[in-house]
């Protein structure tokens, strides 16, 4: 485990690969939020607002019956980390997409709510042909701390396809950024609702 200097209020926990899949990747992040964890928790179960503060997927629709449970099963477009440079994102990235056979989706299910606590949920991005391009698990883990709520993401990658194996050390780097990004919006979205209540 390689522990990294603190930056704009966020520890970078990153690279466990002792994984029984040695291509695993995983990472941890937390931030602190000036917004109580009842508020906080309650924001991230609407998972159709995930794209309000992460910079990945434009949509997210959820494709299974019933309320908001364990099981419920969410698509999200796909696209390239918003963090990444723009050549990456509009030409290298659907280029890629295109010649590994990606259906430019990835499916979550949610895997744990534990209200006040923990979300977690995995997700598999398919390929036309059978198979994944890349398969992750996600947690949000939440800690009141008074009044405040300490907000922990943990990711775990598992790249499935041949070129995702390859590229493995530049998908690492991107979801580190893009998950640093995501919860300092995260941040500023949940503080300016908390401030607009005052």
């Amino acid at each position: 485990m390689i522990k990294m200097n603190k930056s704009a209020g966020l520890e970078k926990v990153i690279m466990n690969n002792s994984d029984a899949n040695a291509n695993a990747l995983r990472g941890e992040r937390e931030i602190l939020i000036q917004a109580p964890v009842e508020e906080v928790y309650e924001y991230l179960c609407d998972f159709t607002r995930h794209t309000e503060w992460n910079h990945q997927p434009p949509e997210i629709t959820k494709v299974s019956e019933g309320p908001m449970d364990v099981g419920t099963v969410y698509r999200t477009e796909e696209q390239p980390p918003g963090t990444a440079p723009w050549i990456r994102r509009k030409v290298m990235a659907p280029l890629m997409m295109k010649l590994v056979g990606s259906q430019g989706y990835t499916e979550a299910e949610i895997t744990a709510l534990e209200p006040g606590r923990r979300l977690a949920w995995t997700a598999a991005a398919p390929l036309k042909d059978g198979g994944y391009l890349m398969e992750m698990d996600w947690e949000l883990l939440l800690e009141p701390q008074n009044g405040a709520t300490r907000v922990r993401q943990r990711y775990r990658l598992k790249p499935q396809h041949k070129l995702m194996k390859i590229m493995r050390t530049q998908a690492a780097e991107g979801f580190r950024k893009e998950v640093h990004a995501s919860l300092t919006s995260l941040k500023e979205i949940l503080e300016g609702r908390a401030a607009g209540d005052d």
